[in-house]
């Protein structure tokens, strides 16, 4: 049995060996409201956590494919979406208050996988999930408030063109490549269509060639 006070939380947890034939080790732990800033601090896993208070189980066990396993739960915190705020040429979104974001995780020899990382926000909400295996292999699911889209000249001259009146507009992107130079690729047939979902009929003809170029210029930015 563990138990230990860190990072502003109380932390249990147990361990239980088995030396025999097969040696066995299995480490359980869990913890309620950890400082998140302190924490990626002294991980070192993650700078895009900026503040939040954290509810974290984790669970390993040496003889199963996926040796580690996590979820973690954060509430009223900041993250930094500096992927996001590239892509969409948004800076205000290197600095994100969020109400919720949790994450299911794995780690097998093979492969890291983050099952999902779901973040709600006011003017974000964010759905994501990846493979890394030397490469990544992913999709990130956007939901991004019309008011905070109309802070890039792109996409307020989008928005203006179509005539959309919906609070959030959709995003669907594919991830690949490695970290340091990883590929973004935005499924514009999807986007395309949530947009001209908001058009009146009369204006699909008109602005549809429009809309292309747009879309294409950005998504090849």
């Amino acid at each position: 049995e563990l138990n230990f006070y860190g990072y502003n939380a109380l932390l249990n947890g147990k361990i239980n060996l088995n030396a025999g034939d097969k040696t066995t080790l299995i480490f359980a732990l869990e913890g309620l409201g950890l400082d998140v800033k302190t924490l990626m601090q002294d991980i070192n896993i993650s700078n895009k956590l900026l503040s939040g208070s954290m509810d974290i189980k984790v669970m390993f066990d040496n003889q199963q494919k996926d040796f580690l396993k996590g979820e973690c739960y954060i509430k009223d915190g900041v993250a930094d979406l500096d992927l996001v705020a590239n892509i969409l040429k948004l800076p205000s979104l290197k600095k994100v208050d969020f109400d919720l974001l949790n994450s299911h995780f794995s780690l097998s020899k093979e492969v890291v996988r983050v099952n999902e990382i779901k973040l709600v926000s006011p003017d974000v909400m964010l759905n994501t999930s990846w493979d890394r295996n030397g490469k990544i292999d992913g999709i990130l699911n956007l939901k991004i408030a019309s008011g905070l889209l109309n802070q890039s000249k792109t996409f307020k001259r989008l928005l203006a063109l179509t005539e959309i009146k919906k609070p959030y507009i959709d995003f669907s992107f594919l991830l690949g490549g490695i970290s340091d130079t990883m590929r973004v690729m935005w499924m514009k047939g999807e986007f395309k269509d949530k947009i001209k979902e908001g058009l009146p009929a009369w204006a699909k003809k008109r602005i549809e060639n429009n809309l292309d170029k747009l879309i294409d210029s950005m998504a090849n930015e």
